[in-house]
């Protein structure tokens, strides 16, 4: 069985998210949950930034900011909140890209469009792996291409 990262802490963090679904219902606008779960994390003593801003980079150089939902003890954790019918791929890529620009341990989607709670623990398996990537001339495909 696999050993799951930051147990007792997701775990209280689920049971968060879980009590303000169950007192506030589906379908309200992220940031209703947000101030809910800020207020159910913070009572349980953690250390949570709601709308934490970090700034990317290409090549040494600033190209913009972008903010993660809740950024919880340091990094252990990274918070996406969605209202949607369900948790989509786009949602997971958009999460996994917070997770190697922050390189957060652990990612958690969580669900509050659907009939009941849905959640997604992410963890971060892309720490330091690097694309792999050499140019290669077209080559033959375009041969093939010109004579098809």
């Amino acid at each position: 069985m696999a050993q799951l990262i930051h147990k007792k802490l997701s775990y209280i963090v689920r049971g968060v998210m879980i009590d303000v679904y169950n007192q506030l219902g589906p379908q309200f606008p992220e940031k209703i949950y947000q101030k809910a779960i800020t207020y159910g994390l913070r009572k349980h003593n953690i250390t949570c930034t709601p709308e934490k801003q970090f700034n990317l980079t290409y090549r040494s150089t600033s190209v913009g900011k972008y903010y993660v939902d809740h950024w919880l003890e340091k990094g252990k954790i990274i918070l996406e909140i969605k209202v949607a019918p369900k948790i989509m791929p786009i949602h997971q890529a958009q999460t996994i890209s917070y997770l190697k620009l922050t390189d957060a341990d652990l990612a958690i989607i969580a669900n509050f469009g659907a009939k009941s709670f849905e959640d997604k623990r992410l963890p971060n398996f892309i720490r330091d792996k690097t694309a792999n990537f050499q140019w290669q001339p077209l080559g033959y495909w375009l041969i093939f291409m010109e004579n098809s």
